[in-house]
């Protein structure tokens, strides 16, 4: 074990001890009041307990994915066998055109993806509109075609015209400030597709916590949110 911890790098064995350490206390204490045989009156404090060393794990992930740098220290396993992937060893991702696409309209020729669309999940909402625009800037910038559902007239069933675009498009991004439901039920189904994704949000304090633990662009500004959008879509697009 100690051998384990010392090949880990510092602040992830760090934080995991902690986790740990935290886990194996609240398993001794409730063990002990139950000995005492007072378990059903202690309950709630039992309750309490859980939800305080819950809130403590709860932290301590949350500072352990808090930064790219954190971020990637913590998944340099997983980064590093995908970086040692070779072209030849890639398989091309296809989509089974399932009973559920067949019942939104989707055919043969809507699953084929184009590898130069990105696709852009963002609340219609004037307030999210320059965003929107940085996104679509960074994009031409790179020689990507950007798209957001809204752009096109749709007589018929919208759902199934989004639908058609996640399935055309090579990347995702969304824009999941403000807990938009459509965005992130969107952006599940591009994760149920197996889509290259890429979140943007201007900070975590308000975001659900499925997708708090996941990797995305935090920005403070335009500039910021340019400069690292642009470097995140040329790797996905150079990788795919």
């Amino acid at each position: 074990m100690a051998d384990f911890l010392n090949n880990l790098p510092g602040s992830f064995s760090t934080l995991l001890v902690l986790n740990l350490m935290v886990l194996l206390m609240f398993l001794f204490i409730v063990l002990w009041i139950k000995r005492q045989n007072n378990y059903e009156t202690n309950r709630t404090v039992i309750n309490e307990m859980r939800y305080s060393f819950e809130k403590t794990i709860y932290n301590l992930t949350e500072r352990l994915v808090s930064t790219q740098d954190r971020w990637m220290d913590v998944n340099h396993l997983l980064i590093s066998s995908q970086q040692n992937k070779t072209n030849d060893m890639q398989m091309e991702k296809s989509v089974y055109l399932n009973d559920f696409l067949k019942s939104n309209g989707i055919t043969e020729t809507d699953i084929s993806p184009d590898k130069k669309l990105v696709f852009v999940l963002t609340p219609f909402n004037k307030n999210f509109e320059s965003t929107f625009e940085i996104i679509r800037k960074v994009c031409n910038q790179v020689d990507l075609k950007c798209l957001r559902g809204d752009e096109d007239f749709i007589k018929s069933d919208i759902f199934s015209h989004i639908l058609k675009k996640l399935l055309k498009a090579n990347i995702v991004i969304a824009n999941i400030d403000g807990r938009n439901p459509n965005v992130f039920y969107e952006l599940g189904l591009a994760h149920a597709l197996d889509k290259n994704t890429i979140l943007i949000a201007k900070t975590k304090s308000e975001l659900p916590i499925d997708v708090k633990s996941k990797y995305m662009i935090l920005y403070q500004d335009d500039n910021d949110l340019e400069t690292e959008l642009k470097s995140q879509l040329l790797k996905i697009y150079l990788n795919s």
